[in-house]
């Protein structure tokens, strides 16, 4: 691992990093909640890529839950600019985060996660929690030998350990859905072609 010595007291304020669409962002839900348990006077701030156009995005998820204070997020194609990168670093810097949990790709190399413990670092974030995986070379390669790939729930959940959470607690996927999450459902339903009677098949392509 590449995680500094744990201080949970002096823990105030956590940026979550998981950049990614909805899937990423359902399996990050029990290691997230994990994290509001072992703080729960802390304030969590998000931070996810959104592209300009398509997708549907971690944030937009997320934000309906009411678990985070802040959201941060940055189209990667705008990182090629020293300009935005320094505008995104100013933005984290105001966060004034005492922890950033990482939950990146597994397979991001040691390379990337370096760069990212700089960037954060730079930022004024003192701590920085993160995984390197054992199924990636220094440079980003999957390495054709040691390639047993933990559940990814079970992947953040330990992270999530490192930081700070709870150990022997089972994993929770609680999501807040409330009155009005299921009026616009029951407003969707009540459309030509749901008529009571039929079968609904949910598909969630890709």
């Amino acid at each position: 691992g590449m995680t500094e010595p744990r201080e949970p007291r002096a823990v105030r304020r956590i940026l979550v990093y998981r950049p990614g669409t909805i899937g990423d962002t359902m399996v990050a839900v029990p290691a997230i909640q994990a994290l509001r348990r072992a703080y729960p006077t802390a304030s969590l701030a998000f931070m996810g890529v959104r592209a300009q156009q398509g997708g549907f995005w971690a944030d937009q998820v997320l934000r309906e839950f009411g678990w985070f204070d802040d959201f941060i997020t940055y189209d990667r194609s705008e990182l090629r600019k020293a300009g935005t990168v320094a505008a995104l670093l100013r933005r984290v810097r105001r966060l004034g985060a005492d922890m950033v949990v990482h939950m990146s790709s597994e397979q991001n190399s040691r390379l990337r996660i370096l760069r990212d413990r700089a960037f954060f670092r730079l930022a004024g974030i003192p701590r920085f929690v993160c995984r390197a995986s054992a199924c990636v070379t220094w440079y980003g390669r999957l390495r054709t030998d040691d390639r047993v790939y933990p559940s990814e729930v079970d992947r953040l959940l330990a992270l999530a350990v490192e930081a700070g959470a709870d150990a022997d607690r089972p994993p929770t996927f609680d999501l807040p859905i409330g009155d009005v999450e299921r009026a616009r459902v029951d407003a969707l339903l009540r459309a030509p072609g749901f008529e009571a009677g039929r079968i609904l098949i949910g598909l969630c392509p890709g």
